[in-house]
């Protein structure tokens, strides 16, 4: 059945092992004098991988859809908008997650064997990017694996919004990649048939039809969810704990034509509202206490570093 993402995901985790086989048996090589039966075979071997691929491609194309429309349908009669935990996307999510992050590894992997070794070489950060990708997997698999609630826990919504945010981080570097890979050729064979548009091709065959397409419109609908999840919560993210005692006061941003100058004068508690996390206050920094911020803001800020 189309809307049973279990059965979906777990046909689509028996095609990842499969694929995850061949790969392995790919990237071994060839030797020079390999008859003409190994190379029959190794031929017979890419094309199977690459079915492989476009079917694991439409599962998750119909897992994300399932989805999508319970997550709607669900949001439309949460009052606030906000699902609660029995959305199946809290446990079907991050088990779809984790194997279309290991689809898009090995796109990525069969896009680096094709070209120059030299153009995705290990000191450009593959190596690093593959070990943090599996690190990834294994956080997902392991939500996927625990049957607690988790937008209704603060704590539960905000880990599992991290884990969720580098997962499409590294999957937008796959795409990144892979977009590199396959555009200047593109535009070659555009330019050299005098299209109109050499980035139509591009777009059609690298982004729409592409398991790392598919895989992006999953972590985007899985990093809204956790995102409203750990914003519904009724709680404040604290980026520094602490406990501080000063005079609240409201301003508009850091900048110093917004902080008042009595500020400098006692302990201050800033209000802020809005913000972009690179600013730091040049008006009496030991007197300020402590910010808040009326929106959300990135860990690896400058402000909150």
């Amino acid at each position: 059945r189309e809307d049973d993402v279990t059965v979906l995901l777990d046909c689509m985790d028996k095609a990842t092992d499969l694929r995850l086989l061949l790969c392995q048996g790919l990237e071994a090589g060839m030797r020079n004098d390999a008859p003409d039966s190994a190379i029959w075979m190794r031929q017979h071997w890419r094309l199977t991988e690459i079915a492989l691929e476009r079917f694991s491609q439409i599962l998750l194309a119909r897992s994300t859809r399932t989805l999508t429309r319970s997550f709607a349908l669900l949001s439309q009669q949460s009052n606030p908008q906000v699902v609660g935990e029995e959305w199946e996307g809290w446990a079907c999510g991050p088990w779809a997650m984790a194997l279309a992050l290991q689809q898009a590894r090995m796109s990525q992997q069969g896009g680096q064997n094709s070209q120059d070794p030299g153009q995705l070489s290990e000191g450009c950060g593959v190596r690093s990017l593959r070990e943090e990708s599996a690190s990834v997997v294994a956080e997902l698999m392991l939500w996927a694996s625990q049957d607690e609630g988790r937008a209704t826990e603060f704590t539960h919504a905000l880990r599992l919004q991290a884990t969720v945010e580098r997962a499409v981080r590294i999957a937008g570097k796959y795409q990144a990649r892979v977009r590199a890979l396959h555009t200047p050729p593109a535009d070659l064979l555009a330019s050299t048939l005098s299209s109109l548009d050499p980035q139509m091709g591009v777009e059609e065959e690298v982004q729409l039809g592409s398991v790392l397409h598919q895989t992006m419109e999953l972590f985007t609908l899985m990093r809204d969810a956790t995102r409203d999840a750990a914003r519904n919560t009724g709680h404040a993210e604290a980026i520094v704990p602490g406990t501080v005692i000063g005079r609240l006061v409201v301003v508009d941003s850091l900048a110093p034509s917004d902080v008042p100058p009595g500020v400098s004068e006692e302990a201050t508690i800033l209000l802020v509202r809005n913000i972009s996390g690179n600013e730091e206050p040049q008006n009496a920094q030991k007197t300020i206490k402590g910010v808040v911020v009326c929106q959300e803001l990135l860990h690896l800020s400058g402000l909150a570093d």
